[in-house]
């Protein structure tokens, strides 16, 4: 299972980063082969469509769960459609969070950000 946590650096030790489409890193850990796959989130550079292209990039790499803190309601549409859960994150490191989820210690994700320009 793929399981994307988004972070404010490279690295399984940085802190989970609270915002989908413009978190600095989306890190995609594969249960499986315990690789991670770093995706440099240049999709939260542009004024608009940053969750979009986010959402989009986890769709292609076939991720199964989000881990996060909040979701726009465009990149949740992308999200739900795939069939892509989406989970709580808490403040703390992203591999905290991957080992809080896994234990089955996080809830899913309630709150979504209200529409918004992107600015």
């Amino acid at each position: 299972m793929k399981i994307a946590i988004t972070a404010s650096g490279p690295c399984l030790e940085d802190e989970l980063d609270q915002r989908f489409g413009r978190a600095e890193t989306i890190l995609v850990y594969d249960s499986d082969t315990h690789f991670v796959d770093v995706i440099n989130n240049a999709a939260g550079a542009p004024s608009g469509g940053a969750g979009i292209a986010a959402a989009q990039r986890l769709v292609d790499r076939d991720v199964a769960v989000v881990i996060t803190g909040q979701v726009g309601p465009n990149a949740l549409r992308v999200l739900e459609a795939a069939g892509i859960r989406l989970v709580q994150g808490r403040s703390g490191s992203a591999k905290s969070n991957l080992d809080a989820f896994q234990a089955g210690k996080l809830d899913d994700l309630q709150t979504f950000v209200p529409p918004h320009s992107g600015k």
